[in-house]
């Protein structure tokens, strides 16, 4: 018999109502030794008090979900209690003496997981649905949770096994090469595979929206980025003077905008110095600089066109005291502002937006995390090779490798030491 879990599923702390569940064969055994009822209905909500040999511990709700129509897949007890730590410690204490004991981190969804209720990528979807900040990020994990994603990775998986059935299918001709009629039947499959999978890893969005969308603000000393940077963050976080180099490391903080994680940062004032600390700041900003998803280069008077790519927006600053022109020989988006006055703050706050709206929206992400480009990268190049390969063993080999890739990301075929680092990530009432 397996083993018989408990932990708190609510937020540890004092609360009015706190969680804990139990999974396990001897889950309705504990909540009738719990509540003295002799018999409970699957998915009824009952309110009862809590004793042991006499001695009341609380009063509060009783759920039964019978397996395997429960999240574990196992019969699972949920008891609503007062959300006291003098109660939960006591509620715990007679759990264990039942027979049961506290759940690992991760231990309720991996029993989901094995017992077939999710895979591997909505697991996945719902660790990141609890640890959702934005309501972008929330949208994402529910489109991974709710199995969109794990079935466009089956689709892609069985495209690969048609293209191995027919290799099979071929085994009684005698000749060393696939009829031509056959061998591109196969091709198209790995080519429609290799296309999809491709158009999977050039979309980064998802990774953008899961670790925030990094806005970058350069320019000379002075020219007003630490006042932007307050700007846009709404408090003075970063310190204005006309001190030149007061900026000397990258100064980050993390915004909600139009629903979407933004990383914010203020940087050195670029120029030719002389100390080896603001020379080390310098650095650093031209290094975010070109990781950046948008560069915001601050102007008050010249500015270095090999700053400029195509996520640069040229914004000229202290328009209240010095005049500025749009450079029309630049194709980027410019704006002419006073911080100080507060003009032109309002369109170029609109703009960036726009353009991290714009940049992110998409209803085709079926990727997050470097674990999956890596497997889809692996599925690609053996796809590639199986492509080019004219031996018809080595085909099938590779487009069977292929599949187990992609079958990696969808959990059908999994490694312990993978299981155990993807569900340690959860809490333990998760």
């Amino acid at each position: 018999m397996k083993d018989t879990i408990y932990a708190l599923s609510s937020a540890a702390g004092t609360a009015g109502v706190s969680i804990i569940r139990i999974s396990g064969d001897l889950s309705l055994s504990i909540a009738k030794a719990l509540t003295g009822r002799k018999e409970f209905k699957p998915r009824y909500a009952y309110f009862d008090k809590y004793s042991y040999k006499g001695q009341e511990i609380d009063s509060g709700l009783t759920l039964y979900f019978k397996g395997p129509n429960s999240f574990t897949g196992q019969d699972t007890v949920e008891f609503q209690v007062h959300g006291s730590k003098a109660v939960i410690n006591k509620m715990f204490e007679v759990i264990e003496s039942q027979g049961a004991r506290l759940a690992k981190c991760g231990e309720f969804t991996r029993l989901s997981y094995e017992n077939g209720k999710l895979d591997l990528l909505q697991a996945q979807g719902l660790l990141d649905l609890i640890n959702s900040q934005t309501d972008a990020q929330r949208k994402l994990a529910l489109h991974f949770q709710n199995g969109d994603v794990s079935q466009k990775y089956m689709d892609l998986r069985n495209l690969i096994i048609q293209a191995q059935s027919l290799i099979e299918s071929s085994i009684d001709f005698s000749e060393d090469e696939l009829p031509i009629d056959l061998e591109n039947r196969i091709k198209s499959r790995i080519i429609d595979a290799k296309s999809q999978i491709s158009a999977i890893l050039s979309n980064d969005i998802g990774s953008k929206i899961t670790q925030g969308f990094i806005v970058s603000v350069i320019g000379e000393p002075n020219s007003g980025k630490s006042s932007l940077f307050n700007f846009l963050l709404g408090s003075n976080k970063a310190i204005v003077s006309d001190i030149p180099g007061t900026t000397r490391d990258i100064l980050e903080s993390v915004l909600d905008i139009n629903g979407y994680k933004v990383i914010l940062s203020d940087t050195a004032g670029i120029r030719d110095a002389k100390d080896e600390i603001e020379k080390e700041g310098i650095k650093r900003a031209l290094d975010l600089s070109n990781r950046a998803d948008l560069k915001i280069y601050m102007v008050t008077d010249k500015f270095d066109e090999n700053l400029i790519d195509d996520k640069t927006i040229i914004v000229y600053n202290k328009s209240d005291s010095i005049k500025h022109e749009i450079n029309k020989d630049f194709k980027n988006p410019q704006f002419i502002v006073s911080i100080k006055n507060n003009t032109g703050m309002d369109k170029l706050k609109e703009f960036i937006k726009d353009y991290i709206t714009e940049n992110l929206s998409s209803s085709n992400i079926y990727s997050t995390t470097n674990h999956h480009k890596r497997l889809l990268k692996q599925a690609y190049d053996y796809l590639q090779i199986a492509d080019k390969e004219n031996q018809v063993d080595l085909k099938a080999e590779n487009l069977k490798l292929a599949s187990v890739s992609l079958s990696e990301i969808i959990g059908i075929v999994s490694l312990n030491d993978l299981l155990d680092n993807i569900f340690s990530s959860f809490c333990i009432g998760k």
